[in-house]
């Protein structure tokens, strides 16, 4: 309150009472009195004018402006801290005020009660302090409100190391990560924000390869780069590998080999195994052994018996862990001592008569005494299967005359077998001398 006085001297103003104060003229709480003039109820906030005598003072003129500081303004809660660079800061004012943020009218005057204002922000602290003013430029005590923008990415979390490729549907997968900051995979939040820096996460697996975009994200959605993992599920079994032994029979008793083929196209092959046994998937010569990658073995130091047939079994490991079913070779038997042809009757380069009958008989032996069985082909042909008998009867009726090709063949039933070719030339029969 502004009071003005011309031509008095000693008055004072009491914002207290609202009184004016001097002993000689001012009687009473608020009210001056005077014999012309009756000066009643100074208000606060209006202007009051008049003369007031008495007699020894003249007050000219009394103009008394009395204006109370606005109240200080109220904003409303704002968001921090924040990632996002602008904000409205709002609140409320009296009414005949305008806003004034850091020294500049931010909302002019105006009757409202309510007000809002944008702000830009810059990264860190954002300070803002408040006042408002009256028309008569008074301005209230201010309030500061700071807004903190964090638009930081946080650190790119890690990842343990991972098995891949596995067989296992599900696998746990963990790492390091920003404390405060939660763990995101795939669009998805697997790790809910807190305090450490360690995270781990039980994921399914589907078949096939599994990638992994792991994020870390803060408490304001700032997002850090992405760290990849790459999980490769193989539930599928390598191909059955096909195995090939050396033939029928082997005259070796010391050693068997054996050579095989498998694939697979996801993770591939890292192991073979093999076993031996004298029936089909059995074990008993030989338990199973690693061969590494190795496609064929050759398995010494054997005793293997006469006459006994022996498999091999192989079976494939891939990438995963996977195993195939096991693969067989289709047997091969121990012999020893094979069949040899002593001699053919009639020999090679023999000639005979078309339409007579050719004896052949056959010579072998065999040292460890297998019984043995014949064969006889012609031309490619045969024309005896496997029989006992030594000896076959050609009958030479409609085949053409010339030279043909005689095949002999001697089995000792045990896989060995000893063959030899010959020669016959037939001629046509002259004809007979007329009696």
């Amino acid at each position: 309150m502004l009071l003005f006085l011309f031509s008095v001297s000693a008055y004072s103003y009491n914002s207290a009472n609202y009184t004016l104060t001097n002993p000689k003229i001012v009687t009473g709480g608020g009210k001056v009195n005077s014999p012309n003039y009756f000066l009643d109820d100074v208000t606060i906030g209006k202007f009051l004018s008049g003369k007031i005598q008495s007699q020894n003072y003249t007050l000219d003129a009394i103009n008394i402006d009395t204006q109370l500081k606005p109240n200080t303004p109220i904003i409303n809660s704002v968001t921090t801290p924040t990632n996002i660079s602008t904000q409205a800061i709002s609140g409320t004012k009296d009414a005949d005020t305008s806003i004034y943020i850091n020294g500049y009218e931010a909302v002019p005057l105006d009757a409202n009660t309510a007000w809002s204002y944008g702000v830009s922000l810059t990264e860190g602290n954002n300070y803002f302090i408040i006042t408002s003013r009256n028309i008569e430029g008074i301005e209230s005590d201010s309030v500061t409100v700071n807004i903190i923008l964090d638009t930081t990415s946080p650190a790119v979390p890690t990842i343990n190391p991972v098995t891949s490729p596995t067989n296992t549907s599900t696998q746990i997968i963990s790492g390091t990560k920003e404390a405060d900051t939660s763990i995101w995979i795939n669009g998805i939040e697997r790790v809910p924000i807190n305090s450490s820096s360690l995270w781990l996460v039980n994921i399914s697996l589907a078949e096939g390869n599994n990638i992994l975009n792991i994020t870390a994200k803060d408490a304001l959605l700032n997002e850090s780069q992405i760290t990849q993992a790459n999980i490769l599920l193989d539930t599928s079994a390598p191909g059955t590998p096909q195995v090939t032994d050396d033939g029928i029979y082997t005259t070796d008793s010391s050693q068997l080999h054996a050579s095989w083929a498998s694939s697979d196209p996801e993770t591939g092959i890292t192991e073979y195994q093999y076993a031996i046994g004298t029936s089909p998937g059995a074990i008993d010569i030989v338990d199973w052994l690693s061969c590494g990658l190795s496609i064929d073995i050759t398995h010494t130091g054997l005793n293997l018996s006469q006459g006994q047939s022996y498999f091999i079994s192989v079976k494939a490991k891939n990438g995963a862990g996977d195993w195939s079913n096991v693969g067989l070779s289709d047997g091969i038997k121990i012999n020893q001592s094979t069949p040899a042809i002593i001699n053919i009757q009639p020999p090679n380069a023999t000639a005979g008569y078309r339409d007579d009958t050719i004896n052949f008989s056959v010579n072998a032996s065999d040292s460890d005494g297998d019984s043995l069985l014949y064969q006889f082909s012609i031309d490619t042909q045969i024309i005896q299967p496997w029989q006992a008998s030594p000896d076959f009867n050609w009958q030479t009726s409609g085949t053409n005359p010339g030279i043909h090709a005689i095949r002999v063949e001697v089995s000792d039933n045990n896989g060995g077998i000893a063959a030899q070719d010959i020669d016959t030339c037939l001629f046509r029969k002259p004809p007979a001398l007329p009696n």
